[in-house]
């Protein structure tokens, strides 16, 4: 406050980067008057995300904190729909879990935040909230030029001043000169500000450089043009108190009794009134709690510990503040068994952080933060073993192969099925040996060996049986051919790949345990690679179920809200949706477990609407993807949810990722016992009684295998089997069906019974291979069961739900 020139704040996360321009700001507006319209302050973020966020904390300050003081407010970027009214974008902000936490129980926005585009082109608001793209659009669109009449700019500040670097600084350089330009301002009249967390403090002189170049505004040299922050203890910790310590031990206590706390719901919102007194009675005897507000007594009993002054002081006196965790535990548990002392530190910090009052916004004796560094493996690599079970004795984190050397074995890259998570290991065949590693002559063929199994594969369509099964034999640790199997040699089976015109290379034509073939993808494998986007999602996901609750919040996650962003707008581009795709289906599958849990014997119609029931519950919100300006109700929502649902149950069984693969959802037909009484009476008039044992496991895996291809019904038009963003891709058809034999030259038609008799489909393989049964029998009970069910039903049986008993 009261300074003139222009800075840069270098300062941590949440050391209140924000209201070091924002208060000053602020000041400026109301001495200089609010009587005139037009904007005076613009505030630019890198990502909407970080725009939008700011715009929520902007608005409790201005019309909640200062109790209006008659400045506006507006966000102008991508998130504010163009040809949206007021009442439109007020929905969207209303239904936000940030309006409800910055203005609690409010039902209308101020007036004084203009929410759309119309508005803020009428009349422009004093603060104006953007990103550098669209502060670009209204520099050069006509129709957005009205934003900048009569305005009088005095404040310009760019958050998260590091991201622009390289060709980004010079184009956001050019575009400050623009928009100077425009408004007709000259050097030293608009006060500049740069904020980060991620800049080198130590570094002033060329931080005041680099934004007088960006700003093309005069910076004052070191001291003058950057602040920066200093770690300071807390004023307990500060205080000269007779001190006494708790042994490793009663720390890991301290912590598991917390965990109980909280697992049984001991420190929940609910029970806040109780919280101290539920601590006495599970971990009195260790620390005992006296006053009435929890925090205070905590901070009060903790500050008097030497364990906790010491953890303070090492992470004050660490110019970063920060710590490896096995080192601090090791500085303050010296002498103590390394897994112990870490431990008892993880309990220390875990106590310590609640060591906060409730009121008077103090903040955490201990503010610590983990900062867990978290990366995909690129791929995995198994040693092979003679000895072991399944052939492998050891996996490795790694992307390419390593052939043998005198100290260790050759490390193959292994590949799993897309589908079935059936293992295979790649290799390069030259003759003498499988090799890890390509050879750099290329002279080597790629080969692909399935790991495990050697049982042929349960397929859905009719494949055919004249395919001969091919292994060879190998020294595991060299990969050295073999002509015949032996002791320490391995055999595996080879699996069959084929030339790809396009790129020359060699893929797996199919999976041999499960028959899947290559769809979508260059063949039905993969490597052991997660991707970025998926542990992102799952880190943030489960950093948020992480976060407390919020006390009597109705919002979505019981108020929880994490912002997570990217510095990489690409990386962010894909992350987003990704997250968003894992969210729902996690939250749906969570709906369909709940509810069958608490009802047996659901139909799809009411499974559906329970479903919707619980996450209504929760607020949890569908929208349109063509419009997501306001999520969908009514009927619209009812068929998008039984869709949903839908397509865990027709989908899933296939893949490794479903409720039904995981074991905890199974399916059920009504009026099968009906048709298997028809089925038996049918086989005892064709003199095959015996069979009629077989009628219930056939009509079950028939019904199971079309309803895993989904060659469902559309339930009357509420179904859009079109759409593969429901379904998956290249599952989005009207047309998939099934007949008994072969019938028509369809490419979505499937059948029960292949065409030739040396021919074998999935029924046929589990009736013959495994149940033993003669291919007569096997299509007399096939045919027997197919005639039934389509002549009782004219279609799919109607199908039920119920839990699995594990």
């Amino acid at each position: 406050m009261g300074r003139d020139d222009n800075y840069i704040v270098a300062t941590g996360t949440g050391s209140g980067k924000t209201e070091s321009f924002l208060f000053p700001l602020i000041d400026d507006i109301m001495r200089l008057g609010i009587s005139k319209p037009g904007i005076k302050a613009i505030l630019v973020y890198p990502l909407n995300a970080l725009a939008t966020d700011q715009m929520f904390r902007i608005a409790r300050l201005l019309f909640n904190e200062l109790d209006d003081p008659k400045i506006t407010l507006g966000r102008f970027t991508g998130q504010t729909t163009p040809g949206a009214s007021r009442s439109e974008i007020e929905r969207e902000i209303l239904s936000s879990p940030s309006f409800e936490d910055a203005f609690p129980g409010v039902q209308k926005a101020p007036s004084g935040w203009l929410l759309s585009r119309s508005e803020m082109l009428e009349t422009p608001p004093d603060i104006l909230i953007t990103n550098y793209a669209m502060l670009e659009h209204v520099l050069l669109l006509p129709r957005n030029r009205a934003l900048l009449k009569d305005a009088d700019l005095r404040w310009l500040v760019l958050d998260e001043l590091h991201t622009y670097a390289g060709a980004q600084a010079i184009e956001v350089a050019f575009l400050i000169r623009k928009l100077k330009a425009n408004l007709g301002m000259s050097t030293g009249t608009l006060r500049c500000v740069g904020t980060s967390a991620s800049l080198d403090p130590e570094r002033k002189d060329d931080l005041s450089k680099f934004a007088s170049d960006l700003f093309n505004e005069p910076f004052g040299a070191g001291d003058a043009a950057v602040i920066t922050g200093e770690r300071e203890l807390h004023p307990r910790l500060r205080e000269d108190l007779t001190t006494h310590s708790l042994a490793p031990e009663d720390w890991v206590s301290l912590g598991e009794g917390l965990a109980r706390l909280r697992k049984d719901g001991g420190l929940s919102p609910e029970e806040e009134r109780f919280h101290l007194e539920n601590w006495n009675e599970e971990l009195g005897s260790f620390l005992p709690l006296r006053g009435d507000d929890f925090g205070e007594a905590l901070l009060t009993a903790l500050s008097t510990l030497n364990e906790v002054r010491q953890v303070a002081t090492a992470l004050h006196n660490k110019a970063s503040g920060l710590m490896l965790l096995e080192r601090l535990a090791g500085v303050i548990f010296d002498g103590v068994e390394q897994e112990l002392a870490e431990r008892a530190l993880i309990a220390l910090v875990n106590v310590a952080v609640l060591a906060v009052p409730r009121h008077g916004g103090g903040f955490p004796l201990l503010p610590a933060r983990y900062h867990i560094a978290a990366t995909t493996i690129e791929g995995a690599l198994v040693e092979l073993s003679a000895d072991a079970p399944e052939r492998w004795s050891r996996v490795l984190a790694g992307k390419v192969g390593r052939d043998a050397t005198s100290d260790a074995p050759a490390a193959f890259p292994l590949l799993v099925c897309r589908t079935c998570g059936e293992p295979y290991i790649e290799a390069w065949d030259d003759g003498r040996r499988l090799a890890a590693l390509p050879p750099r002559n290329n002279k080597g063929e790629r080969t692909v060996l399935r790991l495990i199994g050697t049982a042929p594969a349960a397929l859905d369509e009719e494949e055919d049986e004249d395919e001969k099964t091919e292994f060879v034999h190998i020294d595991p640790r060299t990969g050295s051919i073999e002509d015949d199997p032996g002791e320490g040699i391995i055999s595996l089976q080879v699996a069959e790949c084929v030339d790809d015109d396009h790129d020359r290379k060699k893929y797996v034509k199919a999976c041999l345990a499960c028959g899947e073939k290559k769809g979508a993808f260059a063949e039905p494998l993969t490597t052991i690679y997660a991707g970025d986007e998926s542990t992102s999602a799952m880190a943030t996901q489960t950093l948020l179920e992480a976060l407390p609750a919020k006390l009597d919040s109705d919002a979505p996650m019981q108020g929880r809200s994490l912002l997570a962003f990217s510095d990489n707008r690409q990386d962010a581009a894909f992350f987003a949706p990704f997250l968003e795709r894992i969210s729902r289906v996690e939250a749906v599958r969570g709906a369909i477990i709940d509810a069958v849990r608490s009802e047996e014997d659901l139909s799809i119609t009411n499974l559906s609407a329970e479903v919707g029931a619980r996450l209504k519950k929760h607020r949890f919100r569908v929208f349109d993807r063509g419009d997501q300006s306001a999520p969908l109700s009514g009927t619209e929502l009812k068929d998008r949810m039984t869709a949903l649902v839908t397509a865990e149950i027709t989908l899933g069984g296939r893949g490794r990722g479903s409720l039904e693969a995981y074991g905890l959802l199974s399916v059920a037909h009504d009026g099968l016992d009906k048709i298997e009484r028809r089925v038996s009476q049918s086989l005892e008039d064709h003199g095959k009684p015996h069979l009629s044992a077989y009628a219930s496991g056939v009509m079950r895996l028939i019904l199971m295998m079309m309803r895993q291809s989904r060659a469902i019904s559309d339930l009357d038009g509420r179904l859009d089997l079109g759409d593969e963003a429901i379904w998956g891709r290249g599952l989005g058809s009207e047309r998939i069906s099934w007949e008994l034999r072969k019938e028509s030259n369809a490419s979505r038609i499937r059948r029960v019974l292949p065409t030739r008799p040396r021919d074998k489909t999935r029924l046929i393989w589990v009736l013959c291979d495994r149940l033993g049964l003669s291919r007569e029998d096997a299509d007399t009970i096939a045919e027997a069961c197919w005639d039934e069910m389509v002549w009782s039903c004219h279609g799919l049986v109607p199908v039920s739900f119920e839990q699995c008993l594990l």
